[in-house]
């Protein structure tokens, strides 16, 4: 067995057991915050006056990429079996 592979499967392990959670944490964090930047720049689309056009307009071409996915994401209706994940 190799000594670098052996040092890498250690940091992998410290890193899963140590961080791997806060990671998670920060992700799932960093996508709601993007989600609200979203509905407020694109939400006048889905009935949401919530920003002034101007300020809208000049954002819109850096999140018409992302636009479709989201708007299947917020507009989804859940049951019940998407909250006992939660």
């Amino acid at each position: 067995m190799e000594r670098g592979g052996f040092l890498q499967g250690i940091k992998e392990f410290l890193y899963g057991f140590l961080l791997h959670g806060m990671v998670l944490g920060v992700y799932g964090q960093k996508a709601q915050l993007e989600d609200i930047f979203i509905l407020f720049v694109l939400g006048e689309t889905i009935g949401v006056p919530v920003f002034p056009g101007f300020y809208s307009m000049r954002l819109i071409p850096y999140y018409t990429a992302r636009f479709s996915h989201w708007k299947k994401k917020t507009v989804k209706p859940k049951d019940l079996l998407d909250y006992l994940h939660d």
